[in-house]
């Protein structure tokens, strides 16, 4: 496996397919894995609700929810894969709007949004990054220890959901290799001879 995989920087976004590849065969993997998501979805929120029922609506709704949300995705990086004219707006759009189905859950996946934020934009000012990392990372704690009241079982399954929310962010929000601007070269220091 590719280690590339684990946090989708750009290069390997927009690397072209090794092997001819349609915008359906993405869109049908995206929709796969939103429904083994789903699974586990579906599993996390009987952890954490009171009432411990599996109701047929409710389950099917969650596995169309997330299946969506994978395909969304799936267009998303077929764009970026195959090229595409649609604008990056249109590209970020159709990967995150599904989000709002999650309805107050959102809030939960934030962390991973803000986190693919820093992540694709290391132009931005450093004290921009670190601080939204900070911030990041206490409301991650936060949500942890909520989920850790729970059971060991409850934050595993948060943690998972959280990881593959946080991949469809970085294919939504990750600037396009040919749309990212290089960041300036930082200006020697005092320390830069010694490390050299």
């Amino acid at each position: 496996m590719d280690r590339a995989m684990l946090t989708l920087p750009a290069d390997f976004l927009d690397r072209p397919p090794a092997r001819p590849a349609s915008r359906r065969r993405y869109v049908l993997a995206g929709a796969l894995c939103g429904l083994v998501v789903a699974v586990f979805a579906r599993i996390w929120m009987r952890t954490i609700s009171d009432e411990h029922v599996f109701t047929v609506p409710g389950t099917t709704l969650i596995l169309l929810v997330f299946s969506g949300m994978g395909a969304c995705a799936g267009v998303a990086f077929a764009w970026r894969r195959l090229g595409s004219t649609r604008r990056l707006f249109v590209q970020r759009a159709v990967a995150l709007v599904p989000y709002l189905l999650l309805g107050p859950f959102t809030l939960l996946f934030l962390p991973g949004f803000t986190l693919a934020l820093v992540l694709g934009h290391r132009g931005w000012r450093r004290l921009v990054r670190r601080a939204l990392f900070a911030v990041t990372t206490a409301a991650l704690a936060f949500i942890l220890l909520i989920m850790l009241s729970r059971g060991p079982l409850t934050a595993a399954l948060y943690l998972g959901l959280a990881y593959a929310l946080f991949l469809t962010n970085r294919i939504a929000i990750e600037p396009r290799a040919r749309d990212a601007p290089t960041p300036a070269p930082h200006p020697p220091g005092p320390w830069s001879e010694a490390v050299a």
